[in-house]
């Protein structure tokens, strides 16, 4: 696939189970678009209005825990990488290894939509590190920088 056949490509929840092992709750990114090699991607994470926080977080105005906003941010470099090299990592696992540079600018609330830009800082052999920015209607609401790891397991 050429880099700009895979800028128009969306990759949907579906393939973002064979990207990475988050399941249930913990798949935050409901899709992928505007895929650029492993330079670059927007990461979609739905917020939904009964999320299992919801109820404790906080009770009188729920407000999305900012660790699951810097996790949302790590999953979309994690499947962006996982994307990309999927012929050459198939029986490995991206791990996050640190965060970096991280800023919360606004709340957000169940029912939002937050769009997750991510964008290469450097790579060094199996170390990525990304910048990611989280935005609610164009309004930035986290940033932070990820690192990842491409690790196989021993069996």
């Amino acid at each position: 696939m050429t880099d700009k056949e895979e800028n128009k490509l969306r990759v949907e929840r579906e393939e973002i189970l064979e990207l990475l092992p988050h399941r249930g709750t913990f798949q935050l990114i409901d899709a992928l678009e505007n895929l650029n090699g492993e330079d670059s991607c927007t990461g979609i994470f739905k917020v939904a209005e009964d999320a299992f926080w919801v109820p404790d977080h906080f009770p009188s105005h729920p407000v999305l825990p900012g660790v699951l906003i810097i996790e949302a941010i790590a999953q979309t470099a994690g499947a962006l990488v996982a994307h990309h090299r999927k012929d050459e990592i198939n029986a490995s696992v991206i791990y996050f290894l640190g965060i970096d540079k991280v800023k919360f600018r606004k709340p957000v609330f169940p029912g939002s939509e937050i769009k997750i830009d991510v964008n290469l800082v450097h790579r060094r052999g199996a170390v990525w590190k990304y910048s990611g920015v989280a935005k609610v209607d164009d309004v930035v609401c986290t940033q932070a920088e990820v690192s990842a790891m491409n690790y196989e397991p021993k069996e």
